[in-house]
């Protein structure tokens, strides 16, 4: 069984997705960047089209839209894939700006789950490879905004 992710039409400051096309592009993008850590989900991009009255999910006719195809997966097993990080649709340039606010997002999302054991492991282990012990002076904040 298959999920669909289509992009809505919208322009914000960070992320413009009001044509047909920047919304392909990001689909592209989306598929390229998440198959990195997660290739069993994301399958491929799709058309969705309008033939005879009928929409399809890849089939033929007018493109309408185009979407990301994902394999569907157990929501109980949800926990297990959020290591696999969703790279969101931002201008690339913002995709290196605040790893903080990323690993602040994990964090808060398992403490709110109640997995702390999990939070922790996560956090030591980033530290630990990264290095990067400069963000445990905004990590806090960034957990109470995602809190």
């Amino acid at each position: 069984m298959f999920a669909y992710k289509i992009k809505r039409p919208v322009r914000y400051p960070f992320v413009d997705l009001s044509s047909a096309e920047r919304r392909r592009f990001f689909c592209e993008e989306e598929l390229r960047l998440n198959r990195r850590f997660a290739p069993e989900l994301y399958v491929d991009t799709c058309d969705i089209t309008e033939a005879g009255g009928k929409v399809r999910m890849g089939g033929h006719g007018r493109v309408i839209e185009r979407c990301v195809k994902m394999r569907q997966f157990d929501g109980a097993n949800e926990l297990d894939r959020l290591l696999a990080f969703d790279c969101i649709e931002f201008e690339p340039a913002f995709r290196w700006i605040d790893v903080a606010e990323e690993v602040a997002l994990l964090v808060a999302d398992l403490r709110a789950r109640g997995r702390r054991h999990e939070a922790h492991a996560f956090l030591a282990g980033y530290l630990a490879e990264s290095g990067d012990f400069g963000l445990l002076e905004v990590l806090d904040l960034y957990v109470a905004h995602r809190a």
